[in-house]
């Protein structure tokens, strides 16, 4: 499952410890951190991503992106956390997160 190379972001799903599916997604700079996730989410969902409820009802979008951008411009993993469109996001490290369905 793929987006538009466009976007630049890679949405790979892998099977947690406990036996359920998650996300991983990859993306490169110059793509907001925002961005990818709600590119990755609208994939997996098989939506639009204006069919989501705006991320930035959520978290600060704008400081979202200068925290984990920061972090990957000091070569520093980031540790952001919070729930989006029914999906536990983490971010992992540069141009990394994880999406985990809630249940």
């Amino acid at each position: 499952m793929n987006v538009p190379a466009t976007l630049e972001v890679e949405l790979d799903a892998v099977t947690n410890d406990a036996g359920e599916t998650v996300y991983e997604v990859s993306y490169d700079r110059p793509l907001q951190p925002t961005l990818a996730i709600v590119t990755a989410v609208a994939t997996i969902e098989e939506c639009e991503p204006t069919d989501l409820r705006p991320l930035h009802d959520v978290v600060d979008t704008s400081a979202l992106d200068r925290f984990v951008d920061g972090a990957w411009q000091r070569g520093s993993t980031p540790t952001v956390a919070f729930t989006f469109a029914g999906y536990d996001v983490e971010f992992r490290g540069p141009g990394h997160a994880r999406l985990e369905p809630v249940t």
